[in-house]
């Protein structure tokens, strides 16, 4: 049985985290198409051929590379300085302040309809700066690939420096091959923004043997293109800081090449129009050396004057081909593409409707700033705009046959409608937004002090996923959550700009009457960590926290020569930190209370050589039991392995040494848990033979109507934690069900607001369940 590789699935995490719901963990608005660092959408594999040569494109100097969409006609020269202003991006390192060379920048005009066709990139030049021309007045979101960003606003005619300074992290050197291994000169090396592997610049060519090097941020992709070839996969370096790093990235075989025009049902060719061919999103794939990558999104072009395209190094296969210009709809087509290829496809755009209107609130009064569009965030196929100071709003390219449309805005509610006309014809919508239900009150300390960026956050008991309601305190500790239904929710506070919770609320109902939370004295973040991590030869990891029975913690950084690291503040608490990575397996390293302002010093951490488990799962009739589940917990009850027996076979799971509780399931039999003890450097060997499974049904009963949080463990008789639940919004009588084997447990509930209940049950062999009832108090 393979392996899992936790750190990679705990980073996809953390990065749609960060890029998606970062507003809602910090307390800052959700509406993140107003925020600079939140990078567009975009994928910029390919620069697109001379308009009408069709050639590969030569090597632009850099600073002057860039990819701008223009899709609106070009001004004259008197127009030209009454209505654009001049923005010149220097990027510094934060270490020396010297000039960063090759840099990626992106501007994003934030105010333009579909803003993402408008945003425009380039890459800093010897001297560090990055220059921009845009259409004014505008507020310009400018932001480096490894580094700050910051919004800027602009007036007609002004020429404005924006200093912004680079994280000088790590730096990557390697060389790239072809798919037979032979190192391919005047390749591009291509880097992603941070936490996005969709969006990023070409910083660098290999040498003629082949070699690069570039310095990359601790949330930066990296990958090789070549024309004629397929591009490689992407890799996150997941580099420590001040790491050097050596890597090889393969081209993958012969490319194809796709050409054409791109035309409007009248037959005219349609300029600037974005052609995109492959994916719109990576995914994880193994890569030949056994590491994880990711699949390098598909590549974009825009049409000529003349209609013409032309995309290189696009993968052979069946494809799928987008295209777009403004003022017309969004086309999708699937074609075939031969490697050493030139494939035609000639494309016709259908002119889109344009939605024009008004967004107000209830009684009449127009509203500033809200989002109106379409389409998921940053999509090839999205657009958006925001409604300016009478509430006015207009736009473009939306699907004649059907084009559904929402206007949002945070603390107002939303409004939604599908729209449809004639190409090319103008349909009005004027949307009022209401906020409907509220749960509203104040957050204070005990002495009464109202308390200031608060984040108050609203689940309920049928929250599943997405962003859940939420609200931040006023300077009067105030806040209000609107968009709310009628029903119950459980309220979690935390700091602003921080991930845990120090505060829980249960069974609130939206209500006219507002509430009061008070937060208890001690509560609050005040304490900090710090210790010294050492690894074996080869292994790369990253640390992580997690507050017992509650949220997780921030990723730690430590020094990557003295393994040192520190983090705070951190609210009081049990907590417990974790490796993460793919080199060695998950595992806790330390568990520890911090008390109220307290530094912990958890002295040096080291990872030794694991040791290897081998399970055999017998069924009753006999012979493997293939597709089994085999679940691995710790001492503290938290998973340290979970997989599949994929065949009639052994599975083999390395672990870091100690002692673990093993438990092997099917759809229909159960083994009894086995406790084993693994050594590093040697095999431990379990053979569980999987009988009928009897069921334990455990009933809750506590005061109120919902939980925020509660952690539900079930103990064996020797103590071993067998079954570990963390649920939220949990409702009083709720039952909940384990299969178990037979035999003595006792069965604990911890709340979040520190109620807790315990009972001891006999789970016997037989077709009824056994039943226990938990009081919390």
């Amino acid at each position: 049985m393979k392996r899992a590789t936790p750190f990679v699935l705990a980073l996809a995490v953390f990065v749609l985290v960060v890029i998606g719901v970062r507003r809602y963990l910090t307390g800052d608005e959700v509406v993140i198409e107003e925020q600079a660092s939140a990078a567009p959408d975009e994928v910029e594999l390919v620069e697109p051929a001379a308009p009408e040569e069709l050639e590969a494109p030569a090597p632009e100097p850099a600073g002057v590379g860039r990819e701008q969409v223009a899709l609106e006609p070009a001004l004259a020269p008197a127009e030209e300085a009454e209505r654009t202003a001049t923005l010149v991006v220097i990027a510094r390192w934060d270490d020396d302040g010297t000039p960063a060379v090759s840099m990626g920048v992106s501007t994003y005009p934030s105010t333009r309809a579909n803003a993402f066709l408008h945003r425009d990139r380039a890459i800093t030049g010897p001297d560090g700066r990055a220059t921009f021309v845009v259409r004014a007045p505008e507020r310009l979101g400018a932001y480096l690939d490894q580094g700050e960003s910051e919004f800027v606003e602009l007036a007609p005619g002004d020429v404005r420096e924006l200093v912004l300074t680079a994280e000088r992290w790590a730096v990557t050197r390697g060389r790239v091959v072809d798919r037979e291994g032979n190192p391919q000169a005047d390749a591009e090396i291509w880097v992603s923004a941070g936490f996005n592997y969709t969006y990023g610049s070409v910083v660098a060519r290999t040498r003629g043997d082949g070699r690069f090097e570039v310095p990359i941020g601790a949330a930066n992709y990296i990958g090789a293109r070549k024309v004629g070839h397929v591009p490689s996969h992407l890799r996150h370096p997941n580099a420590a800081k001040g790491e050097e790093l050596e890597l090889v990235l393969p081209l993958r075989g012969p490319a194809g090449r796709v050409v054409g025009v791109v035309r409007g049902t009248d037959g005219a060719p349609i300029a600037n129009a974005l052609v995109h061919i492959g994916t719109m999103r990576g995914h994880v794939v193994e890569l030949e050396d056994g590491a994880q990558g990711t699949q390098a999104p598909g590549l974009r072009a825009r049409s000529a004057d003349s209609g013409r395209y032309a995309v290189d190094s696009v993968e052979p296969g069946r494809v799928t081909l987008r295209a777009r210009a403004a003022n017309y709809a969004v086309l999708a087509l699937e074609i075939d593409v031969e490697p050493d290829r030139v494939t035609e496809v000639d494309i016709v755009l259908t002119r889109g409707i344009t939605a024009r209107g008004t967004v107000r609130e209830p009684g009449g009064a127009p509203i500033e700033g809200v989002f109106v569009g379409y389409g998921d965030y940053g999509a090839f196929d999205s657009g958006r705009t925001l409604t300016a100071a009478d509430g006015a709003y207009e736009l473009s390219g939306g699907d004649p046959s059907g084009w559904t449309i929402v206007a949002r805005m945070q603390g107002l509610g939303a409004a939604e409608t599908t729209l449809a006309g004639a190409p090319g014809a103008v349909v009005e919508w004027h949307p009022v937004l209401d906020p409907g239900r509220a749960i509203h009150g104040v957050v204070r300390d005990t002495d009464g002090v109202p308390l200031e960026h608060m984040r108050v956050t609203a689940r309920s008991a049928r929250w599943a996923g997405g962003v859940p309601l939420q609200a931040v305190t006023a300077s009067d500790g105030t806040f209000r959550i609107t968009n709310a239904e009628d029903k119950v929710y459980a309220l979690t506070v935390g700091e602003r700009g921080t991930v845990f919770a120090i505060h829980e609320v249960g069974g609130v109902r939206p209500s006219s009457a507002p509430i009061t939370i008070v937060i208890p004295t001690g509560a609050r973040p005040s304490a900090y960590v710090k210790g010294r991590l050492v690894l074996p030869s080869g292994v790369r990891a990253s640390l992580t926290a997690f507050l017992v029975g509650g949220d997780r913690g921030p990723f730690i950084h430590f020094d990557a020569d003295t393994g040192e690291f520190a983090d705070g503040p951190w609210p009081p608490g049990d907590y417990r930190l974790w490796i993460m990575s793919d080199d060695y397996p998950r595992t806790s390293l330390a568990n520890f209370s911090l008390a109220v302002g307290e530094t912990r010093d958890l002295g040096t951490l080291e990872l030794v050589p694991t040791g290897k488990l081998v399970i055999v799962a017998i069924l009753p009739a006999g012979g493997h039991a293939g597709g089994a589940t085999v679940e691995v917990r710790d001492r503290q009850g938290d998973q340290a392995h979970w997989g599949r027996v994929e065949s009639d076979a052994e599975a083999e799971i390395d672990l870091a040494p100690g002692s673990y509780v093993v438990r092997v399931s099917t759809a229909r039999e159960l083994a009894a848990h086995t406790v084993v003890e693994v050594a590093s450097g040697a095999t431990t060997r379990a053979t569980l033979e999987l009988v009928g499974s009897p069921r334990l049904a455990v009933a809750l009963d506590f005061e109120g109507e919902e939980l925020a949080t509660l952690t539900l463990t079930v103990f064996d008789a020797d103590g071993w934690p067998v079954e570990l639940l963390r649920a939220g919004a949990v409702k009083t009588g709720r039952a909940l069900g384990f299969p178990l084997t037979a035999g003595s447990y006792r069965v604990e509930a911890v709340a979040g607001d520190g109620r807790r209940g315990n009972a001891s049950v006999q789970v016997t062999a037989g077709a009824s369940p056994a039943t226990v009832v938990l009081e919390l108090r």
